[in-house]
């Protein structure tokens, strides 16, 4: 039987390492190290994801594209902030972009109040903008003031 690699991830925590020791250690190679940071994550970026997105699939799609960007971003890391705030900031610049890239799309449950209804061809049933008979009264009233104290003048 050959000697063969484990598929359980340590936890470097016990070691005593802190998130931003780990993400050295992806960024010297060890991917063991990675898979540990994304299992700790994962769940909490997909709701992050979820929060921005509003759509699960979405979601997690995003999140998986956080971790590949946090991977290929390894060589780049330095632990000048927090692990955790890098990858926020990355989360969030993808959650902006999506947010940009999908704004034209619309869900088919809300109503454009400009359009006439697709059922009866008529124009939605909005609110008076005309003013009630006291709005009325007060600009009335407001008007003869100005013009009282303006002929006063």
């Amino acid at each position: 039987m050959g000697a063969h690699a484990s598929t359980a991830v340590a936890d470097p925590v016990a070691g005593g390492l802190t998130d931003a020791d780990v993400m050295l250690r992806v960024k010297a190679g060890d991917d063991s190290a990675f898979d540990y940071l994304v299992q700790k994550y994962r769940r909490q970026i997909i709701n992050f994801m979820y929060r921005m997105a509003h759509n699960s699939a979405a979601a997690e799609d995003l999140a998986q594209e956080v971790f590949l960007r946090v991977y290929r971003s390894r060589a780049n890391y330095e632990p000048s902030a927090k692990f955790t705030t890098w990858l926020y900031r990355i989360a969030t610049n993808l959650g902006v972009n999506y947010a940009r890239d999908t704004r034209h799309e619309r869900p088919e449950n809300v109503m454009n109040l400009d359009e006439p209804d697709s059922e009866t061809g008529q124009a939605q049933d909005l609110a008076d903008k005309t003013p009630s008979v006291e709005e009325e009264i007060l600009r009335r009233e407001r008007l003869a003031a100005i013009k009282a104290r303006v002929e006063a003048l």
